[in-house]
């Protein structure tokens, strides 16, 4: 079946308002001074694509997607500088784009952050990193510096609730939150020290340190789901003698 638009959906993207990127889309005051709403779709699509917002008479610019990147097919964009991108084609590299901006939201569980930022401090502990920064869980999110600020925060604050929770549970041997203001202040941020790490030293030691920590992560991720402890297992070396 080929995708139209329908002549509902064309009516409810219409009323998009400023209000309503700067209450449901998070954006700032100063960003939503003027708006276009935009529509793409895939070049192949062309014809019946557009077929709903020529018989509405909507002035949304359509963008249109090919292999070489997006072109405006239709209507244009309010402020000339942004019409003039996409003409004649922006040219894209799809092969480079991340699949997703943001894998989680301000509105995700605190485990889906556990499922982003644990494993960027294993890679830290890993790479031999003497302590964890704000800026280094904030590398987990792609795009993270085109958020506002104010969603930057509230990204943050479950982000070091997860800390806060890993330092104090299955991960105290390893973390404990530095609280010595001077590095703070010095620092500009939160951080935690690594004061154990079982992922350096011999070859031997890493081994048996990834496996460990591999444990103590499944079952940090499953307490974080569930709100329970689970059972300690037991790593089993099943060499022959």
């Amino acid at each position: 079946m080929v995708p139209t638009l329908k002549q509902t959906s064309c009516e409810r993207y219409s009323r998009v308002t400023t209000a309503d990127l700067r209450e449901r889309a998070h954006l700032a005051p100063e960003d939503t001074g003027r708006h276009d709403v935009a529509i793409i779709g895939r070049q192949e699509y062309a014809e019946r694509f557009v077929m709903g917002i020529a018989q509405g008479g909507y002035t949304f610019p359509v963008l249109l997607a090919s292999d070489d990147g997006i072109a405006i097919h239709r209507n244009r964009f309010v402020p000339n500088e942004m019409d003039a991108v996409f003409r004649p084609l922006l040219a894209i590299d799809w092969g480079k784009i991340p699949y997703y901006l943001f894998p989680v939201d301000v509105d995700s569980e605190l485990w889906e952050f556990a499922e982003l930022v644990i494993p960027q401090v294993l890679e830290l502990m890993g790479s031999g990193e003497p302590r964890i920064l704000s800026r280094h869980l904030e590398e987990t999110i792609p795009c993270w510096g085109i958020a506002p600020p104010d969603y930057q925060r509230r990204l943050r604050t479950k982000m070091y609730e997860v800390m806060d929770q890993a330092s104090r549970r299955q991960f105290q041997p390893y973390l404990r939150e530095n609280r010595d203001q001077r590095a703070r202040q010095r620092l500009q941020t939160r951080l935690w020290d690594i004061i154990s790490n079982p992922l350096t030293g011999s070859s031997d030691k890493r081994h048996k340190g990834w496996k460990q920590i591999t444990l103590l992560y499944k079952q940090f991720l499953a307490f974080m789901k569930t709100g329970r402890d689970v059972p300690e297992q037991q790593v089993l070396d099943l060499r022959p003698e």
